[in-house]
């Protein structure tokens, strides 16, 4: 290079802004100006001795040599990493061309510092790839819109779930192709979200509600729109929340405070001191408080006076410990008159567990606990009642037992030893009226058993062919004197059903007992078979049947088909009303089929048993029977002078009969004899009954284990139990027969 052509180049050098230097084919610098050297932090006489490889911290020698060659009579851009003097480095953009100089080639290279450029461009790419994390990993949908079509321009993964679509099903669409044509308000979507996309193109508000349309389902949604620069476009950023669950929280949230405000049960809410902060208007009509006075007040000023201190230690023990309370108060109104309420008190936690307030739900029981004291009331009156009936009962019963005993005694012993056939029918028409007395005492004091729920039931798996045949022996010669057949149609070995024996006893007889009364003409018959899972028994009778009008009522206490001063039968007409409630208990059912003139036919459906056991049968072991008790010393205590002389001719010439008419003479006759059996009768006349005279005889040592039998006219099942319970060991109902306290001799003295 010529001198003057140099020194031609080098002004021209410095005439420029930017850092300018020359390189030789060889990479060597040959001119430069004095921007290069503050560049590089070189003195022009050091710059000049330097090679492009010096400095240049991005390509090796060959690499340069080459673009040299390469770029003749080119211009190209590279960005480069460019050295300095101290070792520094910056990021250089150098403009390079190739020019030629006296036939020699050199490179033109115009230097620019572009460290600045780089980091913006830096920390461009790292905010742009950290809103690229937050758009893909947010858990709202976002949207980018195109600025001019406002079609989707781009979707996070939230979107595609809001959706119900993959991304590219969403792309390039409008927002109110996923929505329903009008929104909830009646506006058209399309039209609202134009709306608010100029509006945030104009920097208005934003935010609005939004239905979206997903499988057929409305999303309610709450959308904020933005405009933002991206890579230096101008887009329009959507974040869509969906609000439907929490809508729907609101809306059950404004029911609850509704039902809480409109309850029929007063509502306080108190602080964990107790002091109020919100009250419904049920709590302000119950205790005469407006929520202004009542408000942060305590519910002490309800207290009336009447509740224990314990009571409400014990309440906050154990609402303070987490639990429910529940109890009562008698509490004070504001015009000062009390009132009872049932209260409900429980903690209030937090998501964590921890006690922020207590709830209590009061309910006004006044007129309740009013109630509850006219039922107690009532029903003290009614248990009066009860019990004056029942000792009404039981009087009634002992005093209609009690004569019965001579009655049927005398008649049954003037039967038996008389001769004279006037005497003797005259005797049977005594016993005959007798029983018939004693069988309606009998249906009475049953019936009332059964009205008072005191009947005992035992239903257990019953053998019932041995009960059937032994009601067939006991009717058969009543029948025979009526003229009638009695027939017994069974054809099993055994029927096996749950029952009670002592209830189907009785529902056998009452059934054969009434065919053979209301039969005149031709007979009676008694069936039972097994039906699948169900006994059946069936009584048959060809007698005058019953008219249909009466089909409801023969059931019925007191009742019967011919009544009034026409009737033609005798009878209480308490026979079916407790054959009926029998069959009840034994949860079984009973009906009939008749005909007027022809007969009735009665079923009675019981549940069968599966034998997976013994049944219980009636038939008895016999023990072997004792007929000498000549030498048996017997005490009988009995206040009536009648039954004296009835029982005495019972059994007076059977054993040693030793009889005393009042506690006082059986204590002291008991201390100084002694007696192998003892005849109690319990209701005795004086300070002391029949049961504080047996107490008093089981405390001599001689009686602790004598048989002491209660002759009694009280037989009621209770009554029964009670002397069974207090020292006696048998038990005796008056009326009964000669051979009935014979029978209770041989089981005595049999052991």
């Amino acid at each position: 290079m010529k001198e003057n052509s140099g020194n031609l180049n080098l002004e021209l050098l410095q005439s420029i802004n930017d850092a300018v230097y020359i390189l030789d084919k060889n990479g060597n610098i040959v001119q430069a100006n004095d921007t290069f050297c503050k560049m590089l932090g070189y003195s022009i006489s050091e710059l000049l001795q330097l090679n492009a490889k010096d400095y240049n911290a991005s390509w090796n020698q060959e690499k340069i040599l080459s673009t040299i060659n390469e770029l003749r009579g080119k211009t190209e851009i590279f960005e480069l990493l460019h050295r300095r003097k101290d070792g520094t480095t910056f990021d250089a953009e150098v403009s390079a061309k190739g020019i030629s100089i006296n036939n020699e080639d050199y490179l033109l290279c115009i230097t620019r510092d572009i460290t600045s450029r780089k980091k913006a461009q830096t920390a461009i790419k790292e905010s742009e790839k950290k809103f690229r994390a937050l758009f893909e990993n947010a858990y709202v949908p976002i949207l980018l819109l195109d600025i001019k079509s406002f079609r989707i321009f781009d979707c996070n993964p939230a979107t595609e779930k809001l959706f119900g679509k993959p991304q590219p099903q969403i792309l390039h669409l409008h927002l109110q192709d996923f929505s329903p044509e009008f929104q909830c308000n009646g506006e058209k979507s399309d039209e609202l979200i134009n709306f608010y996309i100029n509006q945030a193109l104009k920097g208005g508000k934003t935010e609005f509600e939004f239905c979206f349309d997903k499988d057929g389902k409305q999303v309610l949604t709450n959308i904020n729109l933005y405009k933002v620069d991206i890579n230096g476009n101008s887009l329009i950023q959507v974040i869509i929340n969906d609000v439907t669950e929490k809508r729907k929280s609101e809306e059950q949230l404004k029911l609850l405070s509704l039902s809480i405000n409109q309850s029929n049960s007063g509502i306080v809410i108190t602080d964990l001191n107790g002091n109020i902060e919100y009250v419904n208007d049920t709590f302000c009509k119950l205790t005469g408080y407006t929520k202004e006075e009542i408000i942060r007040k305590n519910p002490r000023i309800l207290k009336s006076g009447y509740t224990s201190p314990e009571t409400y230690k014990q309440l906050w023990e154990t609402i303070t410990s987490g639990k429910q309370w529940t109890g009562e108060f008698l509490n004070k109104r504001k015009d000062g008159t009390l009132y009872w309420e049932s209260a409900r008190i429980s903690p209030v936690k937090d998501e964590s567990g921890r006690i922020t307030n207590f709830i209590g739900i009061k309910d006004d029981i006044t007129q309740l606990k009013k109630l509850l004291d006219e039922i107690k009331i009532a029903k003290a009156k009614a248990e009066e009642t009860n019990r004056l009936k029942t000792n009404f009962l039981a009087n009634m019963s002992h005093e209609l037992r009690t004569p019965l005993v001579g009655i049927l005694g005398c008649a049954s012993m003037i039967a038996e030893d008389t001769k004279e056939p006037l005497t003797q029918e005259l005797a049977k028409i005594i016993n005959k009226s007798g029983q018939r007395l004693h069988e309606t005492l009998n249906a009475i004091l049953d019936l009332t058993r059964l009205e008072t729920e005191s009947l005992p039931v035992d239903l257990t798996q019953v053998d019932i062919l041995p009960l059937i045949k032994n009601t067939y022996e006991i009717f058969i010669n009543e029948a025979k004197l009526k003229g009638l057949n009695l027939y017994l149609d069974v054809d099993e070995e055994e029927i096996i059903a749950f029952a009670d024996l002592n209830l189907l006893k009785s529902v056998l007889s009452h059934l054969v007992s009434n065919a053979i009364k209301y039969t005149e003409i031709g007979g009676v018959s008694i069936r039972a078979f097994t039906n699948e899972n169900k006994i059946i028994i069936k009584v048959v009778d060809t007698g005058i049947g019953i008219p249909d009008s009466y089909g409801d009522i023969i059931f019925e206490p007191f009742r019967q088909v011919s009544e009034g001063y026409n009737r033609q039968f005798e009878g209480s007409g308490l026979g079916l009303t407790l054959t009926k409630k029998y069959v009840k208990l034994m949860n079984g059912r009973i009906w009939f089929n008749s005909k007027l003139g022809e007969g009735s036919a009665f079923f009675v459906e019981l549940n069968a048993a599966e034998k997976h056991s013994e049944p219980i049968s009636e038939e008895v072991i016999e023990k072997p029977k004792v007929t000498d008790f000549s030498s048996k010393q017997v005490l009988l205590v009995e206040d009536d002078p009648i039954n004296i002389q009835t029982i005495t001719a019972f059994i007076g010439n059977l054993v040693q009969l030793t009889a005393v008419n009042n506690a006082d003479d059986a204590i002291e006759i008991a201390k100084n004899k002694n007696f192998d059996l003892i005849l109690m009768d319990i209701g005795l006349s004086g300070d002391k009954n029949g049961l504080d005279v047996v107490r008093e005889i089981r405390m001599m040592p001689q009686y602790h284990s004598t048989p002491i039998a209660a002759v009694t006219a009280y037989a009621m099942d209770s009554d029964r139990d009670k002397m069974l319970s207090s020292g006696c060991t048998h038990y005796l109902a008056k009326p009964f027969p000669r051979k009935q306290l014979i029978d209770l001799l041989e089981e005595i003295f049999s052991k």
